[in-house]
């Protein structure tokens, strides 16, 4: 087996990759390795020679990395990793001075719930850093980004038993039923029977399976009157304000995104444990996603603990 001559190989291309990889922007990456485009765009080309792979696909969003560029961004984030920890440069996280994208992977609603109050904390802990949220519904490319080091936090509704991802539950969501005032048939204090007469919009592919009898019948029967799904639960006060929908949604929901106004909320008429949200992290993460980890569950508890307080 040969083994790669190293003298082949410029290493600070190693660290021009990794950022470009983490920006999928040429300019932005540029920005933040204070080098020209240009210079930027000349090291991936040389890079892309070594490889012999595009590394990088020109797409309307920005740059789309290849399966071989995620392979290769998995083992130089890693390598230079431990080369930042031994040489001292970098070893210790600094969150005041840090320029890192943090990358956080939410199911379903907890985005609109979470990503402002998350954004705030981490502006004021570390102001040149930047977040980004996405959604990944495949458990699979959430784990695997989780351990090649893709993404730093996965947040969703369903327990791991992989021995490389830590995890940490939470009883985040409190669902409440929601139609728009001055609704035809809604006025007073709803019970299951009213409630599950109408029909419902909910966001797509929302999991709705609980340990409780009575609250597993209610959903089967909003599932039957379900007539749209959208794909974020930020746009359903809206819709519920515009027509005669009605909702289950989360209380933390409707409270970040501050959209109350016009709307009759009710407590569900079925005592139930909230829903459970589990924080995914790797077991092998390094420190700047561990202090990043500990600010999510602070934020996660504070909005969580906000919203009994005012329940």
């Amino acid at each position: 087996m040969s083994t790669f001559n190293l003298r082949r190989i410029d290493l600070n291309l190693l660290g021009i990759f990794e950022v470009v990889y983490e920006e999928r922007n040429q300019r932005k990456a540029a920005e933040r390795l204070f080098m020209s485009q240009p210079a930027v765009s000349a090291a991936i080309s040389r890079l892309r020679d070594i490889v012999q792979d595009r590394l990088f696909i020109v797409t309307a969003r920005g740059l789309t990395p290849t399966p071989k560029a995620g392979e290769l961004y998995a083992a130089f984030h890693a390598a230079l990793g431990v080369i930042r920890t031994q040489l001292g440069t970098g070893g210790t996280f600094s969150p005041s001075e840090s320029q890192r994208i943090f990358r956080v992977a939410i199911e379903y609603g907890s985005g609109a719930a979470l990503a402002l109050p998350l954004f705030d904390r981490l502006r004021a802990l570390a102001p040149n850093a930047r977040l980004q949220i996405q959604t990944l519904p495949d458990e699979a490319a959430r784990l695997a980004r989780l351990k090649s080091g893709e993404l730093d936090i996965s947040i969703s509704q369903t327990r791991t038993l992989e021995s490389e991802i830590e995890s940490a539950p939470i009883n985040l969501h409190q669902g409440v039923f929601v139609v728009r005032e001055g609704h035809p048939r809604i006025s007073d204090t709803p019970d299951v029977e009213m409630m599950t007469r109408e029909e419902f919009v909910l966001v797509h592919g929302q999991p709705m399976a609980y340990e409780n009898r009575e609250l597993d019948a209610m959903v089967s029967c909003i599932k039957d009157r379900l007539v749209l799904e959208v794909p974020s639960a930020a746009v359903i006060p809206q819709i519920v304000r515009r027509t005669n929908l009605a909702t289950i949604i989360s209380r933390q929901t409707l409270e970040a995104l501050d959209c109350a106004e016009g709307l009759q909320i009710f407590e569900l008429p079925i005592n139930h444990v909230r829903g459970t949200a589990f924080v995914h992290w790797s077991v092998n993460a390094q420190e700047a996603t561990q202090w990043f980890k500990e600010l999510v569950l602070s934020e996660i508890r504070s909005v969580a603990d906000g919203c009994s307080s005012t329940a």
